[in-house]
């Protein structure tokens, strides 16, 4: 990105959330005045990517504006590949540790991503992790991971309905599951979820050059599903020490340093111009609670091979 384009983001960019009084108003603001942009004003280099870019904040206006809607759905699928751990734990020994936890993508590298990607496309601005945390061998644990996302995958999909009619069957005779809970799970698998094999990524047998490792999955609703039709979510699935890479090791490093392009192009200049309830500096999550430049965090569950933890 040259200097003249990074100017004009950073430039509107600040205008558009000073004018803004949520986050869906600073996408729409944005996406307002980069439309009235003239040729002219961004560099000639960075053109094709800005018209892409257009496109992508266009995108990301509409998906925006059902938050409410996929966040809820977020949370009855957390719920639902907890107890899908549970299960496996229960009928399959798999003496499984996890965490599984859904999140909204921050919009500041939202924009970022947008402006990166080729086409400007991005399938994870809603999405669910589960970190497998058992005391096993690299190897081991490995295998447990494939396994319990294939399972998951095959019960959301409906791709092995014997599968999925076990693990209902399970669900309906358990005692002491929350009503509450059989309910959501009951909501997911009525739901025509597919998943899309060409966005499968397996970076545990082949990592990033950064050495970044994880299984990526992105399902979405069909286009005839009568709730949030063509919705897409991301799942990923990691080792612990898989995660520790990601945040505090090598792949976090290269991941900063891939961003370097558009590292303090998204970013407030003066928050006393900022009129966003609960956004009031990059200090701490606390400070931002709509998820302008820290994720969202949705829900949060904790799986054990004994326990099951409801945060």
């Amino acid at each position: 990105m040259r200097k003249k384009t990074r100017d004009l983001l950073h430039e509107k960019y600040n205008l558009a959330i000073t004018e803004a009084s949520d986050i869906l108003e600073v996408i729409e603001n944005l996406y307002k005045l980069l439309s009235a942009t003239s040729n002219s004003d961004v560099s000639a280099s960075d053109l094709s990517q800005f018209e892409s870019f257009l496109r992508g904040l266009y995108a990301s206006k509409m998906i925006r504006r059902q938050t409410y809607q996929l966040s809820n759905l977020v949370v009855a699928l957390v719920i639902t590949i907890m107890h899908i751990s549970i299960w496996l734990n229960s009928t399959q020994n798999m003496h499984m540790l996890a965490d599984i936890n859904g999140r909204r993508k921050a919009l500041e590298t939202e924009l970022e991503k947008l402006w990166e990607k080729e086409n400007s496309i991005i399938h994870d601005r809603f999405g669910i992790r589960t970190i497998v945390s058992n005391s096993n061998s690299v190897e081991e644990n490995n295998t447990l991971l494939f396994e319990m996302s294939n399972h998951v995958i095959d019960i959301l999909t409906q791709q092995n309905r014997k599968l999925r009619d076990e693990f209902l069957s399970w669900l309906f005779i358990t005692k002491g599951l929350d009503s509450l809970d059989i309910q959501k799970i009951e909501f997911v698998l009525n739901l025509p979820f597919r998943v899309d094999l060409d966005l499968h990524k397996d970076y545990v047998s082949n990592p990033k050059p950064s050495t970044y490792q994880s299984l990526h999955w992105v399902i979405s609703l069909e286009s005839f599903s009568e709730i949030l039709p063509g919705a897409e979510l991301e799942l990923q699935f990691r080792t612990h020490d898989m995660h520790e890479n990601t945040t505090v090791g090598p792949a976090s490093k290269y991941s900063q340093e891939r961003r370097i392009d558009t590292k303090g192009v998204f970013c407030v200049e003066d928050f006393s111009k900022v009129k966003i309830k609960g956004f009031y500096s990059y200090d701490s999550e606390e400070t931002d609670t709509p998820a302008i430049h820290f994720a969202r965090k949705i829900i949060y569950r904790t799986v054990s091979p004994t326990q099951v933890y409801l945060s």
